[in-house]
């Protein structure tokens, strides 16, 4: 059953306020451990992006989608994750190689925030513990989260990838027209 955007579209894409992730940091208990989908909204965001066409509220644009879990793999087995695992240790307290949305964020901040990006020997990206905290910091300063809590993400994620909205920072399932650049220097920015 495909999910009807018009159904939680505004509690995901029009919250009545959105969580700065510094305070997300500071208070888990923001984010609860259910399944769901979750929206970030950034502010000063890197001059690469484009941000022509995206949803803006309160000086932040929607730049990325993601879920929590992932869909069940073939063979059935289901993730553990929920939104408050995926958001805080992933994308706020994690690293680049687990997390999409970090490492793309360190590619177009590279320049800019002097990071130093190379490959572990199972060709997943790394930085340094003090390049990681930096990337954390910046997420605090100029990002902001909204979400809503669902049973089957991937299927509300799948419909807002396909439709009218901007999402430069979605790779997979994209169909924005910087997901090719972003690919392509993700690829480039990371040193043997």
């Amino acid at each position: 059953m495909t999910y009807n955007l018009s159904n939680g579209r505004s509690e995901l894409l029009a919250p009545n306020c959105l969580l700065p992730a510094r305070d997300v940091i500071a208070d888990d208990n923001l984010i609860p451990k259910l399944a769901g989908i979750y929206a970030w909204w950034f502010r000063d965001a890197p001059s690469k992006i484009p941000q022509i066409g995206t949803d803006s509220r309160d000086g932040y644009h929607l730049l990325y989608v993601g879920i929590a879990p992932r869909r069940p793999s073939r063979a059935g087995i289901e993730s553990r994750s929920n939104l408050r695992k995926r958001i805080l240790k992933c994308h706020l307290g994690g690293q680049i190689g687990n997390s999409t949305l970090r490492l793309s964020l360190a590619a177009l901040l590279t320049e800019e925030q002097n990071f130093s990006i190379s490959r572990r020997p199972s060709g997943k990206r790394q930085m340094s513990k003090s390049d990681e905290t930096k990337l954390t910091d910046w997420l605090s300063s100029n990002a902001a989260l909204s979400f809503m809590t669902c049973n089957a993400p991937w299927e509300i994620e799948k419909d807002l990838l396909t439709s009218d909205l901007a999402l430069p920072l979605n790779i997979a399932g994209s169909k924005h027209s910087f997901r090719t650049t972003l690919t392509r220097m993700r690829s480039q920015c990371a040193i043997a």
